[in-house]
C-alpha cells in the first residue's frame, strides 16, 4: 500500500504567470507547476505583480484583508502597495497580486526605467509580508 503523501506548503513568487502576465516560457512554467501541485493536494500560494495590463473587470479580484495600503521604505523611496487575490481561470487555484500602480502600471512587464530594480525589490519585500500574513 502506498504511503500517504504529506501536504506541502509551496509559495512561489514570479514576475510572470499565465494567463495574467506573459512574455515567454516563465509564465507557462509558473502556471503549470502551481496548478500541478495544487491539483496534487498541496497548499500553493503564488505572488505576482498586478501589471497594468491585468484588467480588473475581467477577473474576480478580491482585496486581502490586512494587506491594503501598506507602506515600505526602500532606501530613499517610500512605496505604497496592497495585495489582492484572483481566481486562476479553469482551476480552483487563487493567486495573489501585488498592486502598486506607481511601479507596475506600465506599458509592458519589463522596462528599462530607472526604477526597474525597485519593482522587484518591492516584489521580494511584499512576498515576506504576505508569508507572515498567511
Amino acid at each position: 500500500m502506498p504511503e500517504k503523501q504529506e501536504q506541502l506548503k509551496v509559495f512561489l513568487v514570479s514576475s510572470e504567470f499565465a494567463p495574467f502576465a506573459k512574455t515567454g516560457g516563465l509564465a507557462d512554467v509558473s502556471a503549470a507547476l502551481s496548478r500541478y501541485l495544487h491539483d496534487a493536494g498541496h497548499d500553493v500560494r503564488v505572488l505576482l505583480p498586478r501589471y497594468g495590463q491585468i484588467p480588473a473587470g475581467d477577473y474576480d479580484l478580491r482585496q486581502v484583508d490586512g494587506l491594503q495600503d501598506l507602506v515600505v521604505d526602500i532606501g530613499p523611496w517610500s512605496v505604497e502597495y496592497s495585495i489582492d487575490s484572483v481566481a486562476v481561470p479553469g482551476s480552483g487555484l487563487r493567486i495573489y497580486l501585488l498592486r502598486c500602480p506607481e511601479l507596475y502600471d506600465r506599458g509592458s512587464i519589463y522596462t528599462d526605467d530607472d526604477d526597474e530594480h525597485l519593482r522587484y525589490l518591492l516584489l521580494s519585500r511584499a512576498s515576506i509580508e504576505l508569508c507572515q500574513h498567511i
